[in-house]
């Protein structure tokens, strides 16, 4: 919970960012599962146009996935690059009687 709390004190914008692309990734997805069960209990729809359907939602997943996931990967090593600087910063300033 601390670790959550400290990225979104970090940038809570990438955090919000990422956390609805990675919504909207989800909806697509259970989009695509509600699209293969209505395909498969109606066999007569037309399936030129579940076809296109279907890559579309493909295509949505995709991209919704990484970029999330992208965001989210930026969002950590951003974080991660300003404790090393910051942890650098106050070993370089404190007295070398206390190091």
């Amino acid at each position: 919970m601390r670790l959550i709390l400290f990225l979104l004190r970090a940038s809570w914008r990438a955090a919000l960012l990422g956390g609805l692309v990675g919504m909207a990734s989800g909806i697509a997805s259970i989009g695509l599962v509600a699209l293969i069960y209505c395909t498969l209990s109606n066999p007569g729809a037309s399936t030129l146009r579940m076809a296109g359907l279907f890559a579309a939602l493909c295509v949505v997943v995709l991209l919704t996935r990484v970029g999330s996931q992208m965001l989210l990967s930026r969002l950590t090593l951003t974080t991660v690059a300003r404790l090393r600087i910051g942890l650098c910063r106050r070993s370089r300033e404190s007295p070398l009687a206390h190091l």
